[in-house]
């Protein structure tokens, strides 16, 4: 059995996932996943482990109905 992903945690906040998997020609593989959260904790952005923005997230207030978008989202004020 082998595992499919490990989350890491830091001062009791969740901030990367290591992800397992295999390519196409059935070589395992991984990625890192960087989550960052506004002042509150909320999670905002998820970003590679080169910095890439993989996904930007929104939501209502205190976290309800949160939507993330593969590509950037730019918000117009």
């Amino acid at each position: 059995m082998q595992w499919q992903h490990t989350n890491v945690w830091a001062g009791g906040r969740l901030i990367a996932t290591y992800q397992a998997s295999t390519t196409s020609a059935g070589k395992p593989t991984s990625t890192l996943h960087f989550y960052l959260t506004d002042w509150l904790g909320t999670r905002r952005v998820t970003t590679n482990y080169a910095g890439v923005v993989e996904q930007q997230c929104a939501s209502l207030p205190y976290g309800d109905a949160e939507s993330c978008a593969s590509t950037p989202i730019q918000q117009r004020g």
